[in-house]
């Protein structure tokens, strides 16, 4: 039987039984790169050739990734972990050499001419299951560069990681010092901030809120190098492979027109005003003379619900029912039985919550559960993601295993929207409807608002840069300020050095190169597909599991049509906002 311990902390082992393992794998893949490296000059030549090449590359590539699973699972328990730091850069360097080695495939495979290869994939079954592959491959040729150029790039690639791994490992080394509150002296970190800046005493919120701040400014000059590094590697690898911008190169792989993000964005600015007012309505049930950041998680009701971890998979376990027994009981025994969680409150953990995992592993996640409804949703979110990774790993081949980005945040929306109707359809008692409304305002807070103008300063470091422009801290921190002064319009107090400084506390997203936005996307299409499916809609539960389904064999819009949502219109980001309207009446109505 497995132990509470256990239970907390997830079934690493199942990767790898330790370091001793994860090498023996890792000099064995070293080895078979080497042997596919063999292959240059000889992919076209027949179909077979062709066919046992791109079965041993993608069945290599999940093989590599493996590597980096372990390594990254390893260092977010503990940070301090120096074995594990240096086996983390070695699969680094790995995956770099995997790249840089094998780059010649795709330029050589664009030699074969396209009615030849159409035939050999009409022709012979073992081929026919890249039909989509190439038929991608060839639409993406035009960002293809030379054997030798892709070989340099794909060497760089490692290096080109740097700036993404100096701003977490940084953050994760500070000391936050300890905050008092009533119940004593708690220890500020990235696993108890949010905990404190929703505390219901408002002397612990700012203590919190402006400690956390000012620790992240001791260091903002190194955080301001490494973003504008990241950004500054991007805008060269836009220029290398000929897009006008970082933003058309960071679109142009998942087939998304530019109008789709600035659609998003110009739905956002139109809604503005539903912000203000729900923080009008915060102030007055807080009785508060004025309003400021560390009051938008302010506990509206006296008692916060406390649930267990094991309530709370019993909440996502009914929310979820109308997917159907299949979904539930994987779902269900994954966080339960098969460990597939990582929630103990250890030292020295990382900050966040993540889903890892691909065709050879568990769908892993990462962590760190507050008995709360904040926790709750954490959980709900990332099983999402990891049954998005089950489902695509059971129907999809290798190749088409991985789904994109922007479909990513729909399915951990969507369990958020699924829960959250769940206690709120069956729940009564008034205070705990408040915090179930609270986990939603803070979900849409978080996607409908924050990652928006993360966004906006993202896009516009990218288009200083490539206008040659240079920027620094101080510039970061009036950047973010000017765009919380709009976004807040007079109805939260803004200070300039401690709300400047926010952007450095996304210490992963600003390096995921135009990622942020489409955390908006994803719950607005999340929210639109979980109406279809609570509604009884005909096909929207069966057209939803073909979604989740899919992984990449689709590009995301195409999927998502599929799933039952268009998003390359603006009408679901205003449906998004049309839900967000609901929520704020019906709290008005509670208080």
């Amino acid at each position: 039987m497995t132990t509470s311990v256990h239970r907390e902390r997830w079934d690493i082992q199942s990767i790898f039984a330790d370091f001793e393992a994860w090498d023996e794998e890792f000099q064995q893949v070293s080895s078979e790169i080497q042997t596919l490296v063999a292959f240059r000059g000889t992919l076209t030549r027949d179909p077979g050739q062709l066919s046992a090449f791109l079965n041993a590359w993608n069945e290599l590539s999940v093989r590599v990734n493996r590597l980096g699973i372990y390594t990254t699972m390893k260092i977010s328990v503990d940070t301090t972990d120096t074995e594990s730091r240096r086996k983390q850069s070695e699969s680094q360097a790995l995956s770099a050499a995997f790249q840089s080695e094998l780059a010649f495939v795709e330029p050589e495979l664009l030699t074969l001419p396209e009615e030849t290869a159409r035939n050999w994939l009409e022709k012979h079954p073992d081929l026919k299951v890249y039909q989509t592959y190439f038929e991608r491959l060839w639409t993406q040729k035009q960002a293809l560069r030379s054997a030798e150029v892709e070989a340099l790039l794909g060497s760089v690639s490692e290096a080109f990681q740097s700036a993404k791994g100096i701003h977490p490992t940084l953050v994760n080394e500070l000391d936050f010092g300890s905050i008092e509150t009533p119940q004593g002296t708690v220890k500020l970190a990235h696993n108890t901030l949010q905990t404190l800046v929703s505390h219901p005493d408002r002397h612990v919120r700012k203590a919190a809120w402006e400690q956390y701040a000012r620790k992240h400014l001791e260091v903002q000059q190194t955080m301001a190098a490494a973003v504008t590094t990241g950004v500054k590697q991007n805008v060269f690898l836009a220029r290398i492979r000929g897009f006008s911008s970082s933003l058309a190169a960071a679109l142009y792989p998942n087939r998304l027109p530019e109008a789709v993000y600035h659609n998003f964005m110009q739905v956002f600015e139109r809604h503005r005003s539903l912000w203000h007012r729900y923080w009008r309505i915060r102030k007055k049930a807080l009785n508060l003379p004025d309003f400021a950041e560390y009051d938008i998680r302010a506990p509206l009701t006296e008692r916060s619900p406390v649930v267990t971890y094991e309530q709370v998979v019993d909440f996502i376990t009914a929310g979820m029912r109308p997917l159907g027994q299949d979904y539930v009981k994987v779902m269900r025994s994954g966080l339960l039985e098969q460990r597939w969680v990582d929630y103990a409150l250890t030292p020295h953990r990382r900050q966040g919550a993540f889903s890892i995992g691909n065709s050879l592993t568990k769908p892993f996640i990462f962590m760190s559960f507050q008995e709360s409804l904040y926790g709750m949703s954490t959980l709900a979110h990332e099983v999402g993601h990891s049954m998005h990774k089950y489902l695509s790993n059971q129907a999809q081949p290798i190749v088409y295993e991985k789904y994109t980005l922007f479909a990513a945040e729909v399915a951990s929306n969507f369990n958020q929207a699924m829960t959250r109707a769940y206690l709120l359809k069956t729940v009564q008692e008034r205070e705990f409807r408040i915090a179930v409304l609270e986990e939603a305002f803070y979900n849409f807070h978080r996607y409908f608002l924050v990652m928006p103008v993360l966004s906006q300063f993202e896009l516009t470091l990218h288009q200083q840069a490539e206008q040659g422009k240079t920027f620094g801290a101080a510039q970061m921190n009036r950047l973010m300020c000017e765009l919380l002064a709009e976004v807040y319009g007079g109805e939260v107090q803004l200070d300039e050095s401690l709300n400047g400084i926010m952007w450095s506390q996304f210490s992963t997203h600003l390096y995921a190169n135009f990622y942020t936005w489409q955390y908006g996307t994803g719950i607005a299409a999340a929210n639109a597909l979980a109406d279809r499916v609570l509604s009884g809609e005909e096909g929207a539960v069966e057209n939803y599991l073909e979604f989740l389904s899919l992984g990449g064999k689709l590009p995301p819009l195409e999927a998502l049509k599929i799933a039952g949502v268009d998003m390359s219109t603006p009408e679901p980001i205003e449906a998004g906002f049309r839900t967000l309207e609901r929520l704020i009446d019906d709290l008005e109505s509670l208080l």
